[in-house]
């Protein structure tokens, strides 16, 4: 879905300047995550959360473009 977009390198500079594992995430990223709160064994006793796949972005400029 996101194919074009990630094509464009002004944008995704931008998107990881406020990320703090500085890379997009993959589908397998997320698919881990999946697997993990699907298993009793691996979850444990966790309910009702809402887990985050987003690298730690939290909106803040933490790396201005350039600054690499």
């Amino acid at each position: 879905m996101a194919t074009e977009t990630l094509k464009d390198t002004a944008f995704v500079e931008r998107a990881i300047s406020t990320t703090p594992l500085q890379k997009v995430a993959r589908p397998e990223d997320v698919a881990r995550q999946v697997a993990v709160i699907a298993s009793p064994v691996l979850s444990g006793h966790v309910s009702g959360m809402n887990i985050m796949v987003d690298g730690g972005m939290e909106g803040r400029l933490l790396f201005p473009p350039g600054s690499a």
